[in-house]
């Protein structure tokens, strides 16, 4: 009972500070949010759903005079006839009708009686109104000084109108740390602290706010809320989630923000990056932007639905990003509470109507056929591969221009030796059953009936499959590896893990009784195709970090053909070594080899084609003489020498190109897609209106007779819009108070909050587009008002009248998003990499995590190395499996975009603080870095507190983990094996094992404090 007194009581405050705030009702304010939650949906945008032919959502239908009488007549409550429907004692009569299941409150009763009475003055919805550049108030008194800038006297006129006063100053500590994790999702380093605190210059903090603005980590920050607003993800989301690569668009979204790209600039490229002359590679990788929706290729979908559902999306998105509208609603209908057409929707996706996709996207899986891409080289790496092309052109004329008479001795020598073969009936691949099969990294290897060997068991990082064979060939010319799928492995495929397999080194050795084995060099290896970026020949270049790989499940069969054949006999054994080096958890899964004696064999079953078999055993024309001569032209032993050389810039090359990311963008066709408003959003009727590319209706229309996507963009970051600006300076005050000063940051709609400080969002997006648009410009703005200094203590007056903040009369403590709270402890750690930008990184996973995903079935394979530590932004993000400490911690799935995350309080989120492997690696480096800056416990424990906090121990803190080191050390002594499971298997036991295992302890519990994920 006390607990709801409470409640009301507060609820009571709540209401006076409003109600003090509104002696003077305003419509946009007060009146139509009733009017949009009551009476829209019968009397508003929609003409098809309106009843009573009446209209409330104009002025001209809201005062339409009948008699003398109206539905809302200035200073007559007796007149206005929906007052009096709205307080009609019958029933039948009173308004919104029973059956709409909604009642008005006496609260808001009030409210609408009084704005009658003070004479139902009228404002048009105030998102659409133009952004107005009001004067700051002029503030007197003892705050003449205390706004450090125009928005400061926003605030504070609005907080004396309320009885309110503004807080004092946090503490310099508290307000770097909030300072540094805003503006770059990172907690200030420990130098930073304390050099801060001893510095006395009058512009200090401003000089912090540049340092962070000018940091690389800005523009990962900030790339962090506009990834969600755009869904991106790594994969497609519908149906088997495939991995789709767009890592080059969440680079350049980074990028943007960290050079300051003018937002108006930043819109045109993403949405129409291709359409501006002669783009440039940057501008295209932009549009990528509209290639971030779901796709499908699922095969019993239907093309055109799925046209229709990505339109839907991409409409969705637009508005919402740019608009803060919810255009999508009007999919079916028109809007029921924004002056939003169906037809305004149509033709909205109309704009995009030009570009080059599918519905069905049959490619996708397993080919990652997803439309239109490009490769994304650096300048260095376009040189180079210009370079490589032109080398490999050249070695390949010397070769085709050798002339036949320099080929016919060998090939008649050849020819003869396939003969002998063949009559021999030795010309064939022989599958030879090991005498044994080990694994370097523990794996456990199963020889199968069919002679092929299977991993299995354990699943380390790195590993080397060795295998003895018999050298069961009088002379051995090859050998032939197959990569076999088994049922075993994910989706059926080759690879213990993921969609690959990759082999970095294929070798042999031969062992002659009990002779040392000596190493047998291959000269070549043939293979049918390759995968760009894993040439077959990386597999023979004695390089462990260059790899050949299998993508996408697929089978593969290998002759490696020898320099010098080998002698075969019952003494003499194979030693062959399949080595995977370069990609963690990529192992092959099955596989089997086989022993040729043909010269120079390919993988066929005799060592050569069929065709060419078939020639060189019967009387040939000379046409077919040719062929031959062509086929032994290919492997000839008289251009061996130049094959080779050609044979490493190919290898090269396709290096090259694998190192060279890809990303989806857009193109345009010639024959842009017809549009048609489909009837109540049904995909198959197209017997609606045919559309063209046009804005909303509603809005001033632009001259142009035809607009494509580059119109679009323009109109939304034109001067007079008069939402783009508004939207986003929203969303840059939300990212630093918690709140937007319209809390719908997603709705500026009917159903949307309208500002509680409007002249102040105005002013913000007056001053956004004065500046031409300038991002740090605006966040630097609002970072160094004297309103966002504000401790964040609350006090009992501003708990009584505002708790939610709405006034700003101090900042807000604010749990870190998911992607910050796993940043700040592997940079509390001391073990995070700073890279900036790539491709997106697996960290450790349990194994089977991704065992429910089909087509194809595939394992999580763990990276190695830094991309066990980059920045949770890098992540590889699933979108229908997303990382689990991303989920704990109300990350979205981004199948759609998100404006404004929720945040929970789990014990799951303490377990992923205590547990995950990334937050034990996390309080690892931190415990390390405990004992060997500091020599007594009070002063390691001060240390890490400055690492994960920005300030020192208090004598409580350091008495309770003072009890629980004591605790930690008896049971570690007690149990000697419980300290070996507090160090990874890549990482040594250290000498001071137990000393470090206990401390480990203790910085698990800081990387767990409430203050460790906050930002205060």
């Amino acid at each position: 009972m006390k607990r709801i007194l409470y409640v009301l009581t507060l609820w009571v405050c709540v209401s006076s500070i409003t109600f003090a705030q509104t002696s003077d009702v305003r419509f946009n304010r007060d009146i139509r949010p009733i009017l949009s939650e009551y009476c829209y949906k019968c009397h508003g945008f929609d003409k098809n759903a309106r009843k009573g032919n009446l209209r409330l959502d104009t002025e001209e239908g809201a005062k339409d005079k009948r008699n003398s009488t109206a539905p809302f007549v200035s200073k007559s409550l007796e007149h206005s006839v929906a007052w009096q429907r709205i307080t009609a004692k019958d029933s039948a009569l009173r308004m919104p009708p029973a059956s709409m299941g909604k009642t008005m409150k006496p609260k808001e009763l009030a409210i609408l009686k009084r704005w009658i009475e003070q004479g139902a003055k009228w404002e048009g919805h105030w998102a659409y109104q133009p952004v107005v550049r009001v004067n700051p108030p002029q503030i007197g008194g003892v705050y003449a000084q205390w706004s450090k800038n125009s928005a400061d006297r926003f605030v504070l006129a609005t907080l004396f109108k309320g009885g309110l006063t503004p807080s004092p100053q946090a503490d310099k500590a508290t307000l770097l740390r909030r300072l540094s994790l805003d503006l770059t999702g990172l907690p200030p380093k420990t130098e930073d602290v304390l050099s801060f605190l001893t510095d006395k210059r009058p512009d200090a903090y401003e000089r912090r706010v540049d340092t962070y603005l000018s940091t690389l980590h800005y523009g990962e920050r900030m790339a962090q809320f506009w990834l969600d607003l755009v869904r991106y993800a790594d994969t497609v989301g519908y149906h088997g989630d495939q991995d789709v690569s767009v890592h080059p668009y969440r680079d350049y979204v980074i990028d943007s923000f960290n050079t300051n790209k003018r937002f108006d600039a930043f819109t045109r490229e993403q949405l129409a990056g291709d359409l501006i002359p002669n783009a440039t590679q940057e501008q295209r990788v932009a549009t990528a932007y509209n290639r971030l929706g779901m796709m499908s290729t699922e095969g019993g979908i239907q093309d055109k639905e799925y046209r229709a559902k990505y339109a839907v999306d991409r409409v969705k998105n637009l508005s919402i990003t740019w608009l803060g509208s919810t255009l999508g609603c009007a999919e079916c209908h028109s809007h029921k509470f924004d002056p939003f057409t169906q037809k305004d929707f149509y033709q909205t996706a109309a704009f995009f109507a030009d570009l080059n996709e599918k519905g069905y996207y049959g490619g996708g899986y397993p080919n990652e056929e997803w439309g239109p891409s490009m490769r994304v080289p650096t300048p260095e790496q376009q040189t180079r591969l210009k370079q490589l092309d032109a080398e490999i052109k050249v070695q390949n004329e010397v070769i085709s221009t050798l002339p036949d008479v320099n080929y016919q001795r060998g090939a008649a020598h050849w020819e003869a030796q396939i003969r002998e073969l063949d009559s021999a009936k030795s010309l064939d691949w022989k599958a030879i059953k090991p005498f044994s099969a080990t694994s370097t990294g523990g794996s456990t290897m199963t020889v199968q009936p069919d002679n092929s060997v299977v991993a299995g068991g354990k699943f380390p990082a790195f590993d080397t499959y060795e295998v003895m064979l018999p050298a069961d060939k009088p002379i051995i010319t090859a050998l032939r590896l197959e990569v076999i799928g088994d049922g075993s492995l994910p989706g059926n495929g080759v690879a213990r893990a993921g969609y690959y397999a990759a082999l970095s080194e294929f070798q042999v050795a031969v062992q002659v009784g009990n002779e040392p084995p000596k190493s047998a060099p291959f000269e070549s290896v043939y293979v049918s195709r390759e995968e760009e970026g894993y040439p077959v020949m990386a597999m023979i270049d004695g390089s462990p970090k260059t790899t050949w790989a299998s993508v996408h499940g697929r089978a593969y069969t290998f002759a490696f053909r020898l320099k010098e054949p080998i002698q075969g006999g019952k003494d003499v054994r194979l030693i062959v070594r399949l080595v995977h080096g370069a990609m963690p958890h990529h192992e092959v899964g099955r596989f089997r080899v086989s022993l040729s004696s043909v010269p120079n064999a390919d993988t066929n079953g005799n060592g050569i084609p069929d065709n060419v078999l078939a020639l060189i055993r019967k009387t040939r024309s000379p046409e077919e003489q040719k062929v031959v001569l062509n086929y032994y032209k290919g492997i000839a032993g008289e251009t061996a020498a130049l094959r080779q050389p050609l044979a490493e810039l190919e290898r090269d090359r396709q290096l090259l190109l694998g190192a060279i990311p890809r990303t989806l963008v857009s193109e345009t066709t010639n024959t842009p897609r017809i549009v048609h408003i489909l009837p109540r959003g049904n995909w198959m009727d197209d017997s609606g209106e045919v559309v063209q590319a046009a804005i909303p209706g509603f809005f001033k229309q632009p001259t142009k007779p035809k607009m494509t996507r580059l119109d679009l963009a323009d109109w939304l970051t034109a001067k007079d819009n008069p939402l783009t600006a508004r939207v986003f300076v929203n969303r840059m005050w939300k990212l630093y108070f918690g709140v937007g000063l319209s809390k719908s940051v997603e709705d500026f709609g009917g159903q949307g909050e309208p500002p509680l400080h409007p002249e102040l969002l105005d002013w913000l997006a007056a001053e956004f587009v004065r500046s031409g648009w300038d991002v740090k410009h605006i966040v630097k703005l609002i970072v160094t008002t004297a309103t966002y200094r504000q401790s964040s203590v609350t006090r009992p007056d501003l708990l009584a009248k505002d708790p939610y903040n709405r006034y700003y009369a101090r900042q807000s403590a604010l749990r870190l998003d998911a992607e910050f709270i796993h940043d700040a402890a592997l940079s509390a750690g001391g073990i995070l990499v700073d890279k900036i930008g790539g491709a997106s990184v697996y960290p450790t996973q349990p194994a089977g995590y991704l065992s429910s995903l089909n087509f194809p079935h595939r394992e999580w394979a763990d990276d190695a190395g830094e991309g066990l530590r980059r920045r949770r932004l890098y992540t590889h993000w699933q979108r229908t499996f997303l990382h689990p400490a991303l989920a704990a911690f109300d990350a979205p799935s981004r199948e759609e975009g998100t404006c404004s995350r929720s945040t929970s309080n789990t014990p799951l989120q303490s377990l992923v603080l205590l547990n995950d492997p990334e937050f034990v690696d996390a309080a690892r480096g931190l415990a390390a870095l405990m004992i060997s800056k500091e020599a007594t416990f009070e002063a390691r424990v001060n240390y890490g507190f400055l690492r994960v906090a920005s300030r020192k121990a208090s004598v409580k803190e350091i008495a309770t983990l003072r009890t629980l080191f004591q605790q930690m050390r008896q049971y570690f002594q007690a149990k000697p094996a419980a300290v070996a499971d507090m160090f990874s298997e890549e990482s040594a036991k250290p000498t001071n094992a137990e000393e470090l295992a206990t401390y480990i302890q203790i910085a698990r519990v800081l990387l767990n404090l409430h203050e460790t994920i906050t930002r205060s």
